[in-house]
C-alpha cells in the first residue's frame, strides 16, 4: 500500500513482511488467509484525531481494509482518551485502539475501558 507521510512524501508498506509470512505459512501446509490491515501510530491530540477522522473511512475503501488499528495513548490532548473521543473514532472506522502507560493519565478512561468487552 502506498502512503502518504506528513512531510509529503510517499512510501511503501508491508511487502517484505507479506512474503516472508506466506512462506511461513506454505512450509507448515496451512490454508492461506489474507487479511489487509491497516494500522496508525500514535494519534496525538485534535490535529491527529482530525486526520484520522477525516481519511480512514476512505482509505477502508480504497486499499480494501479488513482491520483498522491505531495507537490512542495520547488522543485527548496529548493524553489518554476520553469515552467520547471513542466511540467517534470507532463510528469511523477504527476496530482496535492499543495504548500504553498514558492512557491511565485520565479517570473516565479506566471506567469507559473496563465496559468495553475483551
Amino acid at each position: 500500500m502506498k502512503v502518504r507521510s506528513a512531510d509529503g512524501s510517499y512510501g511503501r508498506l508491508k511487502l517484505c513482511a507479506r512474503s516472508t509470512f506466506y512462506s511461513r505459512l506454505a512450509l507448515h501446509g496451512l490454508r492461506l488467509f489474507y487479511y489487509e490491515n491497516l494500522i496508525i501510530g500514535d494519534v496525538v491530540a485534535k490535529p491527529g484525531r482530525i486526520a484520522v477522522l477525516e481519511r480512514v473511512q476512505d482509505l477502508r475503501e480504497q486499499h480494501e481494509i479488513d482491520l483498522a488499528i491505531m495507537n490512542a495513548e495520547n488522543l485527548a490532548g496529548g493524553f489518554s482518551v476520553t469515552p467520547s473521543l471513542c466511540e467517534q473514532l470507532f463510528a469511523s472506522g477504527i476496530d482496535v485502539m492499543t495504548s500504553g502507560n498514558h492512557i491511565f493519565d485520565k479517570k473516565e478512561a479506566i471506567e469507559y475501558i473496563r465496559k468495553q468487552p475483551s
